[in-house]
């Protein structure tokens, strides 16, 4: 018994996240417990399990926002370096510099609610701005399916990369479009929410 937890503890201890796998684990996770309620609800299962589900949704989604502070610096810094970079692939290149810039103003918005997400400086305008952040973070979603589709294409095509790299490429680029379209779907229904939200709690007009 001890051998097995001392041989589970040393395998967890050699699991690595880096940043970006971090991130789509958390969208994932969200996306996975949206569709859980939303299934649940259709089902007319008790409002007790998909209350439960919900609020799981939304402590992930929080924990994603406060884990996203600061970091449209570098999101603007990198559109920066891609637009001065010489690309081979001008579609490609554009596109992504167009995803990136749309990421980097979509963290902005959103780096400017996070004291209104939990609950330290609340002020009318966080809902407004929000369902902007949702609408820019849903285009740059499909910027990032439409790169990944054209990248697995090109991928497709008869090259001369090695065997190992291309299928090493293509993983990364499925894990990406996959990312994608959670985005996508995650970002819709968020800002399909805070828009009935925001009806039922209308603002003073011009404020925000």
């Amino acid at each position: 018994m001890i051998n097995n937890v001392t041989t589970l503890a040393s395998n967890f201890s050699d699991v690595r996240f880096t940043t970006l796998e971090r991130d789509i684990l958390l969208k994932l996770l969200i996306f996975s417990s949206r569709t859980t309620a939303w299934l649940l609800g259709r089902n007319n299962a008790p409002i007790t399990s998909i209350q439960r589900w919900q609020l799981l949704m939304k402590q992930l989604a929080l924990t994603a926002k406060i884990l996203r502070t600061g970091r449209f610096i570098q999101q603007f810094n990198s559109a920066a370096r891609a637009l001065t970079r010489k690309h081979q692939d001008y579609f490609l290149a554009y596109v992504t510099v167009i995803r990136q810039l749309l990421i980097a103003v979509y963290l902005t918005f959103d780096n400017a609610t996070i004291f209104n997400s939990i609950g330290f400086i609340p002020w009318k305008g966080a809902r407004r701005l929000e369902i902007r952040a949702f609408r820019i973070w849903f285009a740059a979603g499909v910027c990032g399916i439409i790169t990944q589709i054209y990248s697995l294409y090109q991928l497709n095509l008869p090259n001369q990369v090695p065997e190992k790299q291309l299928i090493f490429k293509k993983q990364a680029s499925k894990l990406q479009l996959l990312a994608g379209i959670c985005d996508v779907t995650v970002s819709s229904a968020a800002r399909v929410r805070r828009a009935k939200q925001f009806d039922c709690h209308p603002q003073p007009r011009g404020f925000g």
